[in-house]
């Protein structure tokens, strides 16, 4: 009967790891919504396209305004950056990755419900709770942990698992 890996407390990304995730992830996002602008200024000045009343409107959106055309570059990029590489720009400069609980890739429904989840304000700080996990965490049962730390507990963890089972010469 073999043991499922199950991911441990000495695995999970602390919260230094947890917060510059968070920090350069929204400088990126951020450099989104730049290079976007740019392109809406490019497209109404060189290109000759009347951009006017939107670019005015960008101009003096107020705060609700702002968060909101704020989500509309952070759900797509942590969606599909968490999606496909199950990492984001953040976590790879910190050697972090999202696993579910048995340490393996999360599925795109839990990845949605994490993306969806940091449109709750100050969800971004909720991480810096005792249990260091945020809500976008917890609510999509995810975990946010060292990967190279992973890596070698789970290779650890089967390893023992197979600690005196004879080897056959046998392939089949």
């Amino acid at each position: 009967m073999e043991k499922t890996y199950f991911v441990k407390r000495n695995v999970l990304a602390d919260k230094g790891s947890r917060l510059a995730n968070y920090l350069i992830d929204y400088i990126v996002v951020i450099g989104l919504s730049i290079v976007f602008l740019m392109a809406l200024y490019l497209l109404n000045d060189v290109l000759g396209f009347d951009m006017a009343n939107t670019l005015l409107w960008i101009e003096n959106m107020n705060s609700a305004e702002e968060y909101v055309f704020g989500m509309f570059f952070t759900i797509p990029y942590y969606f599909f950056m968490e999606s496909l590489t199950y990492t984001t720009i953040g976590k790879l400069v910190t050697g972090t990755t999202v696993v579910d609980k048995e340490g393996n890739p999360p599925d795109t429904k839990s990845i949605l419900k994490r993306t969806f989840t940091r449109i709750i304000p100050f969800d971004a700080l909720s991480f810096l709770g005792q249990q260091g996990r945020g809500w976008h965490d917890t609510i999509s049962n995810t975990y946010v942990v060292k990967k190279k730390q992973l890596e070698t507990d789970r290779d650890n963890f089967y390893a023992l698992e197979t600690l005196g089972e004879e080897i056959s010469d046998d392939p089949s």
